[in-house]
């Protein structure tokens, strides 16, 4: 049985909404807490979608990738925040999926990026010595 919330949506939406992103940060924190019993690291952003609802593109909505140590990396989707109640799930992830893996290059470059210019620093500090 469909809702009758999706019917009532307009076919297209351009019009972003305004979303707390400190509030919208310590959902994403808490729900890790809560649901591992210690604090995860948020890696980054895999998909978000800030516009008013539509039938075409669906409902506002975040999507996190989450370090949580030995439990592996998970997935934390919120959703909720246009009706005004932010609502969470954690989902394990799967490192060759498109957007973790595009995600994970990029976290890599830049490390990569940031020791080869911390090697070069070093190597111009040792040279003006």
């Amino acid at each position: 049985m469909k809702s009758n919330k999706a019917a009532k949506l307009p076919t297209k939406s351009s019009e972003q909404i305004k979303v707390d992103m400190k509030k919208l940060d310590s959902v994403i924190r808490r729900a890790l807490t809560e649901g591992f019993r210690h604090p995860c690291a948020v890696l980054g952003v895999l998909g978000r979608r800030f516009a008013v609802p539509s039938k075409s593109q669906g409902f506002p909505f975040y999507r996190v990738l989450a370090d949580c140590g030995k439990d592996g990396l998970k997935a934390v989707f919120v959703s909720g925040f246009y009706e005004g109640e932010m609502r969470t799930s954690i989902a394990d992830v799967k490192k060759n999926s498109y957007t973790v893996s595009r995600l994970l290059k990029a976290i890599e470059k830049r490390t990569a990026r940031a020791a080869a210019k911390l090697a070069g620093e070093k190597k111009v500090k040792a040279v003006a010595k």
